[in-house]
């Protein structure tokens, strides 16, 4: 039998109980943060900045660099601000379900661009591309702030597998972008 308590809404401690057994604890969670998950990776490509904001505003191709993308799609051929797009996502190899995104182009500027989902399977989604040049080419952070839909139970998702396997699909996903970068 599984029980789950929660302590002062912001502690949960999760049991098994065997048939006839002992009592397993499997694990404690403190789900009272209010800030959004996030999770950041940085890498360095061979390539100038403004090569790599072509490569990110072309949404019709984020398949080509984007492992974990099946589908992209947008009436335009360049995105702009205010642009929307669509993302279909599968994120089985890094461990995680399909995920279906409609976005929209936030912000761009020489050093960043934001990705934002307006409706999706999470609660929350956005994308940080922060360029910065390099010696070599372009030092490229992207950050991914996120939130898990249905509150409590979402939290707990995120903590036990969700972060890790968006933290797998980021670092995927920009060694794609290199890949694809410096074979222009």
């Amino acid at each position: 039998m599984w029980e789950a308590n929660r302590f002062f809404d912001r502690h949960i401690e999760i049991r098994h109980t065997l048939r006839n057994g002992p009592v397993r604890f499997l694990g404690a969670f403190d789900v009272s943060t209010r800030v959004m998950p996030s999770v950041s990776h940085t890498i360095e490509i061979g390539q100038p900045p403004s090569t790599l904001s072509k490569i990110l505003l072309d949404a019709n191709r984020i398949r080509d660099w984007a492992p974990v993308v099946v589908d992209s799609s947008c009436s335009q051929e360049v995105l702009k601000e205010g642009s929307v797009f669509s993302i279909k996502a599968d994120l089985k190899s890094v461990g995680g379900p399909k995920f279906d995104f409609d976005n929209i182009v936030e912000k761009i500027s020489d050093r960043e661009i934001v990705w934002r989902q307006t409706k999706g399977s999470l609660k929350r989604l956005e994308w940080h591309f922060q360029l910065d040049p390099a010696e070599k080419g372009t030092r490229l952070a992207l950050t991914i702030d996120y939130q898990m839909p249905y509150s409590f139970i979402g939290k707990l998702m995120d903590k036990v597998k969700m972060h890790r396997v968006i933290d797998s699909a980021c670092q995927v996903n920009l060694e794609g972008l290199k890949k694809k970068a410096e074979s222009l």
